[in-house]
């Protein structure tokens, strides 16, 4: 098979439609192109890894080995208008976790650096009022630490039940006598909504920002639901993005997760997409059996710097690639020569501008 995604796009590439061009450069994007359980099967050990998520809160009182109690991936991904196209899959928080609990997460640093300023966004769907309480509890939150030991969680995201569905909200961080702040919109089980969570590190009580189906584009809308109320200084850097499955969690698919440090970045539309026509650019032989060559003309756009995603035609990732044509090339080839036969779906980026075509390999 092709290579995996790699679960950190640079935004070259995040420009096919996984992502979207911010002064960062960078966006973590998880569409959870895997098949299983993100985190491990195993619910009791810390350290657990799968589709580059890892446990870091296993449940003490699930005794037993096994998939009891993991956060599976389900085939199919959630959708939202306006939102580049989804690919992959999505997870499912099961919602029965009061006595397998578990808590999981993905290294984000490269994406964050040292930002004190970060955003992530989510496609949410809570299936059902199952163990909501009014009270609510947390299922997602960035951290300060990633792998095996984390700690000082902070930018929480609450579910509350309502008498006629739910509430989101949000919460800084613990310490201190924290409350939450409610996005002020009743929503619906059932209903898919995009989700997205900004966070600030400050040199008084760090303050958390929360947007349900916010307007998209580069520029940061107004009126989230803001809170504060946390106070200490836990929170020091953006290390990991974490799922939580606790005792009161939502029963929820979760999908098209992303994190950076701009709005935009969280937020991408589609783009247009060209075929490889249009820009001159030829692929030979086509069908192959394994070796090809990409060539582009020699005014191509960002031809040093190019960004290259093949697709399965079931919508999934499977190769990224980014450098010059030469570079690009090596990899391709490299991935084809061990992939199935079949159709794929390859495309190229440069210049801001995005091509495609299809390849056969024999």
């Amino acid at each position: 098979m092709l290579k995996p995604l790699q679960k950190v796009s640079l935004l070259l590439i995040a420009g096919l439609g996984l992502g979207s061009v911010s002064a960062s450069g960078q966006t973590f994007y998880e569409p959870f192109n895997g098949t299983g359980t993100v985190g491990g099967a195993d619910a009791t050990t810390a350290g657990a890894t799968s589709n580059g998520w890892t446990t870091h809160s296993p449940s003490p009182s699930n005794t037993s080995s096994g998939t009891t109690g993991a956060i599976s991936i389900e085939t199919g991904s959630l959708t939202y208008a306006g939102l580049a196209p989804a690919v992959g899959n999505k997870v499912l928080l099961p919602g029965t976790n009061s006595t397998v609990s578990r808590d999981i997460n993905a290294d984000v640093s490269a994406v964050t650096g040292t930002a004190t300023t970060a955003y992530f966004s989510a496609l949410v769907n809570v299936v059902d009022e199952t163990q909501l309480t009014e009270a609510g509890d947390y299922f997602m939150h960035f951290g300060n630490d990633a792998g095996a030991a984390n700690t000082n969680l902070f930018a929480r995201l609450f579910v509350k039940k309502t008498a006629t569905g739910y509430r989101l909200a949000i919460q800084n961080i613990s310490s201190g006598t924290p409350t939450q702040t409610e996005y002020p919109l009743d929503l619906v089980f059932g209903t898919t909504y995009l989700v997205v969570v900004k966070y600030e590190i400050k040199t008084g009580n760090d303050m958390a920002t929360l947007w349900v189906n916010p307007t998209l584009g580069a520029t940061e809308p107004e009126g989230g639901a803001t809170n504060e109320s946390g106070t200490g200084t836990g929170a020091t850097r953006f290390q990991s993005i974490n799922l939580r499955n606790g005792s009161a969690t939502p029963k929820a698919y979760v999908d098209e997760i992303r994190v950076g440090t701009t709005f935009a970045s969280v937020t991408p539309g589609p783009l247009s997409v060209k075929e490889f026509a249009a820009g001159k650019i030829s692929l030979s032989p086509n069908p192959t059996a394994g070796a090809t060559k990409l060539t582009l003309p020699a005014n191509f756009p960002g031809k040093d710097k190019l960004a290259m995603t093949v697709y399965g035609l079931d919508g999934k990732v499977l190769l990224q690639a980014a450098g010059n044509e030469q570079a690009i090339n090596a990899q391709l080839n490299a991935s084809l020569g061990k992939a199935a036969a079949g159709v794929y779906l390859l495309k190229v980026e440069g210049g801001g501008q995005t091509y495609q075509t299809r390849i056969v390999k024999r």
